[in-house]
């Protein structure tokens, strides 16, 4: 697959990703090339929005994919989860989304 495709591929999930992050109270922002992976930032919006885990199962579920929980510790206490999806096999078996979520504040 092409660069420019597996772009377009990761830039046409945004919108549904926005859209579930936004009625869980986060906001979404991106950052990276797209080249190899779709990275994403959520940071809490909201005061009463959900939990990172509860965000994270709610975007794979939107996008038909799984996650998985990144074991390495990251800055600032966010959290790090990977999103992949179900199709194993043609030109988008190597897309994935690695996923920060930065915690909110009691």
């Amino acid at each position: 697959m092409e660069k420019e495709e597996l772009k377009n591929f990761y830039l046409s999930l945004i919108p549904g990703i926005r859209e579930v992050a936004r009625k869980s109270g986060y906001a979404i922002g991106i950052h990276g090339s797209l080249t190899r992976d779709l990275d994403i930032i959520g940071a809490p919006w909201v005061d009463n929005c959900v939990g990172a885990l509860t965000l994270v199962k709610r975007v794979a579920k939107k996008l038909d994919a799984y996650y998985q929980t990144s074991l390495s510790k990251k800055p600032h206490g966010r959290k790090c989860y990977v999103i992949f999806f179900k199709f194993m096999d043609g030109p988008l078996a190597h897309a994935y989304i690695d996923f920060s979520i930065y915690p909110k504040i009691k």
